[in-house]
């Protein structure tokens, strides 16, 4: 897409990645929303067979006063061999909600929803995840596997919030997981999880990594072990949360 106020409403995409043996790319999206563009909304779709991401977006700091980019009420499946349902590299005001995704990402790819900025000069701002719900089978295989990423390392993101998800399933590294920098210096990123339904990963329920602080409050956490892992990070409210059949809380 290169243009303002653009409504994608109702279509179905096939990457056909089931066809084309073990082959993927990070470059083969089946949307892919680039340049400095406002009012652009993605609803009603189905993304299958995907080998890039679904939906990647690139758009920088600008947009109007309402949500630079919307994606809502779409369905994206994978069978563990694509790289991302939705992506988010730079932008403003990007809202993602009531959404489902099932079997994202291959072994060793970020996962469901990426908001993984590439550099210092790129923002990351006013970033809205909610009310999506978030699933995949057992997967065997080793590598990195998630239901929403964080990854800060390259700039500074404010105002990032992923709220009343339902995320579960067994093949998950962690169902949050939220990075900073490896070099332990704190990135002050504001970032806030609230309110999700958290249960059945196969690691943890929220994951902080170097150098990170994030809000985890008034979630609900069932069947991991642990809930909440504050690896070199600086674990910010945690309040509220309730737990079930959890091991450890708090590692």
């Amino acid at each position: 897409m290169g243009g303002d106020a653009v409504t994608v409403d109702g279509l179905r995409f096939d990457g056909n990645s089931r066809n084309q043996g073990d082959v993927w790319s990070q470059h083969r999206h089946q949307i892919r929303v680039q340049g400095d563009h406002s009012d652009i909304r993605i609803t009603n779709c189905a993304f299958y067979g995907i080998i890039g991401d679904g939906v990647y977006i690139n758009i920088g700091s600008g947009g109007n006063n309402g949500h630079t980019v919307e994606i809502r009420d779409c369905a994206f499946t994978a069978a563990n061999d694509n790289r991302n349902g939705v992506s988010v590299t730079s932008g403003t005001r990007v809202h993602v909600h009531h959404n489902t995704f099932t079997n994202m990402a291959r072994h060793d790819m970020p996962g469901a929803i990426d908001i993984e900025p590439n550099s210092a000069s790129d923002t990351v701002a006013a970033i809205l995840v909610e009310d999506n719900t978030i699933t995949r089978a057992d997967l065997s295989g080793t590598g990195a596997r998630y239901g929403i990423l964080a990854a800060m390392s390259a700039c500074v993101g404010t105002d990032i919030v992923f709220r009343n998800n339902k995320i579960s399933g067994a093949g998950l590294g962690a169902a949050c997981l939220v990075v900073g920098d490896r070099s332990g210096t704190l990135n002050p990123s504001s970032v806030t999880i609230v309110g999700n339904d958290i249960r059945d990963a196969g690691g943890a329920g929220v994951e902080l990594d170097y150098g990170i602080r994030a809000d985890i409050v008034e979630n609900t956490f069932v069947n991991l072990s642990p809930a909440i892992l504050n690896h070199l990070s600086f674990l910010g409210d945690a309040s509220g949360n309730t737990y079930t059949d959890v091991t450890t809380r708090l590692a």
